[in-house]
């Protein structure tokens, strides 16, 4: 069930959470870039098999992702992702902290195995190369959802008739279909991208 989780749980922490990208790269030692990726999906979902309804559900889920790229003689990546809940939302900028000290953490463990690797495989270890990123533009920008009729609105009552409508339809093709069953959803889902070099996108989809 959608408890505190709503999409609009980004809306004050968005400038905050890219000023941590930016703060760690300078702070952590080792680390030479990061970036945070956050999701928020607010969902009404439904099934019907055989012309009966089987199941419908309304939730909300908030994820984040980390990628970190650290080292001092090589470079390697580090990665940290965790599916959050309501009470995580209400300490959103502290868990994220917390997921790029993890990322960060991890790519040093990579780039010291890369450098050990190095020095005791000879010729053999200079096909292991420092992670790079290409050079791209910064991007800041928001791109808003598009849609005739807000998804969080539609009544989960209406979501179900239609997994009930297309099940029957499907069945009424031909006597020869013995077994029906059609899944409806809608979802309104917010994403945010914000890179230590500065680079802050959020864009919408229904």
């Amino acid at each position: 069930m959608v408890g505190r989780l709503t999409v609009e749980v980004l809306d004050g922490a968005r400038e905050r959470l890219h000023a941590i990208a930016a703060e760690y790269v300078r702070g952590l030692p080792g680390l030479r870039y990061c970036d945070i990726r956050v999701e928020v999906r607010q969902e009404k979902g439904a099934a019907a098999e055989n012309g009966h309804e089987k199941a419908s559900s309304e939730d909300a889920t908030l994820a984040f992702g980390v990628r970190a790229i650290s080292g001092d003689g090589a470079t390697a990546p580090g990665y940290y992702g965790r599916i959050l809940g309501d009470e995580d939302a209400l300490r959103l900028e502290a868990v994220v902290r917390q997921g790029v000290r993890h990322a960060h953490q991890r790519a040093l463990a990579s780039a010291r195995q890369k450098a050990e690797a190095r020095s005791r495989y000879g010729a053999l270890a200079e096909s292991l190369t420092n992670t790079l990123l290409a050079s791209v533009p910064v991007v800041r920008d928001t791109v808003p959802p598009v849609y005739a009729i807000d998804p969080r609105s539609v009544k989960l009552t209406d979501v179900t008739r239609m997994a009930l409508d297309g099940c029957k339809a499907a069945a009424a093709v031909s006597s020869q279909i013995v077994y029906s069953v059609a899944y409806t959803r809608t979802s309104l889902i917010r994403e945010l991208f914000l890179s230590s070099e500065g680079s802050d996108i959020e864009q919408s989809f229904a």
